[in-house]
Parts: structure tokens; sequence; C-alpha cells
């Protein structure tokens, strides 16, 4: 990790609040001890912006599909997925976003049909169009999510 102007001495001194010991904080994360790795976690998000360190960036992966096809990290597959497995299909109509859902059930097994339109979603190698549309779901409805969330339920 590079580090500009004074935040080396910073993160010293957030390091040592936290109370992380000088040999685990010179360890790469993965190799740090548990409760040590544990504590610098859950330290980062609440001692980091007195020392300057605004928006901690974890490791993740993407997913490319070739040239000229959009790359995928792993969260925007989560949250699509999340969004096929939560939502009703009238939702998307509702919000006027296209979205192929497989409706092999009745009415009755609305999660059946959630589950498998999901595991479609990920089974595709090449074709990534239904994740790719439960993503742009997922964006339209963001702001509804924030807002229910606050009231502990979903109005979907």
């Amino acid at each position: 990790m590079k580090l500009k102007g004074n935040q080396p001495t910073s993160l010293d001194r957030m390091l040592r609040n936290l109370g992380i010991p000088f040999k685990a904080a010179k360890q790469f994360f993965p190799a740090m001890d548990v409760t040590a790795a544990k504590s610098f976690a859950t330290g980062i998000a609440t001692e980091g912006p007195k020392y300057g360190f605004m928006n901690p960036v974890y490791a993740s992966y993407c997913k490319f599909y070739g040239y000229g096809r959009p790359s995928l990290s792993a969260s925007d597959v989560v949250y699509g997925l999340i969004t096929l497995l939560e939502i009703k299909q009238s939702t998307s109509i509702e919000f006027n976003v296209e979205v192929q859902w497989i409706n092999d059930y009745d009415g009755n097994d609305i999660w059946l049909n959630n589950f498998y339109t999901a595991v479609e979603a990920l089974k595709s190698q090449t074709e990534i169009n239904l994740l790719l549309e439960a993503i742009n779901l997922r964006k339209v409805l963001q702001p509804h999510f924030l807002v229910e969330k606050e009231k502990e339920g979903f109005i979907l």
C-alpha cells in the first residue's frame, strides 16, 4: 500500500491506538493473526476517518467477458442475484425494466421461479444479459431499498 505525505505517521498512530502489534502490522492481511485482523478490519471503519482514511478499498474480483463486453465486479453480481431472489416479477414491469424471468412453476412458487432465474443468471458463461438486466433493476430499485431499510421491511 502506497501512502502519501504524512500518512505513514498517521497510519502508525492509528495502528498503535487500535492495539495492533508492530510485527502483525507489517504482515499481509491474510497472513495476520486472526484477532489482529478482526480488530484491524473493525478499527479501520471506526478510527480511520480520524486519521484521514475515509474510504477503505477491499480486494475483490472482476470478471471480463472479452473485448467490448462489460466487466462485472463481485459486488455487482451479488446485488444482481439478491435482486433476482428477493423481488416479485411484477416489480420489474412496474419500474419498466425488462428481465427474462423463468416461469416454469405455478404462481404459488414465486420463490422457486426466482431461484431458478438466479441460477440461470449464474450458469450463463457467454451470455450475461440476464445478470446485466438484474443489475439494472437493482440500480432502479436501490433508492426504494434504502428508504425501506429504515422501516425494516421491503415494499417489493
